[in-house]
């Protein structure tokens, strides 16, 4: 499990879409926006933060894929 509380396996995410495990992953994927959008604002990353950017954003897209392939809706839509 990463430091932002999320298992970026694909194998740990739910098997059935319940609106509960949609709603805490759309809540994670907003959790990782607000970090990665932090790191993007500063001049220089150190490797570490360049790890951290690189995790985020393979984290997000997996949790964007698991809410395509269940049928939820897209991050940001009503």
């Amino acid at each position: 499990m990463s430091k932002n509380g999320f298992s970026p396996e694909t194998s740990e995410f739910p098997s059935v879409a319940d609106p509960y495990h949609i709603e805490k992953l759309k809540n994670q994927h907003q959790v990782l926006e607000k970090r990665l959008q932090e790191l993007s604002r500063r001049a220089i990353l150190t490797p570490h933060e360049e790890n951290e950017v690189r995790d985020i954003k393979h984290q997000k897209l997996q949790i964007k894929d698991w809410l395509t392939r269940v049928g939820g809706k897209e991050i940001g839509e009503s």
